[in-house]
């Protein structure tokens, strides 16, 4: 069944073989691991690890640390004050506004993130298959490191390219450069969409 968890102060270790996973308004260690279904947190502050077979993985408006994995689920990520850590087998990845470090990987879905006008950590993003948008506000100052093995790579936001110009692939800094933003597809677009 369902494991639901609302308004707690402390450490939660919640675990279910099939069923969904609802965290809201906790502070300090979550672990949630489910063996399909979805996991859900909103307005939670702390060390967030969350596990799913197969469903799909949603945080809002937290902040902390996040290591979310699942085998083949959506994931998104809106509004977390901190370092984020997401992976998937094959679902879409929806990164908004995350203030901090952002690692998200999926084997084979599309990409889309909002970055805020000031990149405060690295940004690593990469899919086996699909496409990758990223919009930024056109202040936004950052290292451009875009690659992919099928598709093109276009940009609404000059660009300082180093070195050669090569189909597929576009290196260099934006409005001066900042924090590193590394985008890589194995076979989709790359856009960086201006807001």
């Amino acid at each position: 069944g369902g494991i639901d968890v609302v308004d707690l102060t402390g450490e939660v270790r919640a675990g279910t073989g099939g069923g969904g996973l609802s965290f809201a308004r906790l502070t300090g260690t979550l672990r949630g691991e489910t063996g399909g279904g979805s996991v859900r947190a909103d307005a939670c502050d702390g060390t967030l690890t969350l596990r799913t077979g197969g469903g799909s993985i949603e945080v809002n408006r937290s902040s902390g640390t996040l290591d979310g994995t699942t085998g083949g689920g959506s994931v998104i990520v809106r509004e977390f004050q901190g370092p984020a850590h997401v992976r998937t087998g094959g679902g879409g990845l929806t990164i908004e506004k995350v203030q901090g470090a952002v690692d998200g990987s999926t084997g084979g879905g599309s990409i889309s993130a909002v970055l805020p006008s000031e990149v405060s950590g690295p940004v690593k993003l990469s899919t086996g298959g699909g496409g990758i948008t990223v919009s930024v506000p056109a202040t936004a100052a950052l290292d451009l490191d875009a690659r992919t093995s099928g598709g093109g790579v276009s940009t609404d936001l000059p660009v300082t390219v180093v070195g050669k110009v090569e189909h597929g692939r576009l290196q260099g800094p934006v409005n001066g450069g900042g924090k590193t933003v590394e985008l890589r597809s194995g076979g989709g677009g790359i856009h960086l969409k201006k807001l």
